[in-house]
């Protein structure tokens, strides 16, 4: 990617657990804009060779493209014991 936006209000978001029926743990998930993003769908950052990537080099720590110009990412807030994320959008 050449030129990337990056688009967030940097405000935390709760992780929200899944469980079904019988009382077994599905998966995690986060609420933004209106849609449901499971966390096993981001792909992670640290998977990204080029250590000067515009993701890598922001603290980003996953992402979910739309289209090949656009998508999520994800950032986990410190401190928080893996139980809130900061979420944003990008595009070229």
């Amino acid at each position: 990617m050449d030129k990337v936006t990056i688009i967030t209000n940097n405000v935390p978001r709760d992780v929200q657990d899944d469980w079904n029926e019988a009382g077994e743990f599905n998966n995690a998930y986060v609420m933004y804009k209106g849609t449901r993003y499971d966390l096993d769908d981001f792909q992670s950052t640290s998977g990204i060779h080029e250590s000067e990537h515009i993701f890598r080099k922001e603290g980003w720590d996953g992402y979910i493209t739309d289209t090949f110009f656009s998508g999520i990412l994800l950032k986990w807030v410190p401190g928080t014991d893996w139980e809130q994320v900061i979420m944003g959008r990008f595009y070229s």
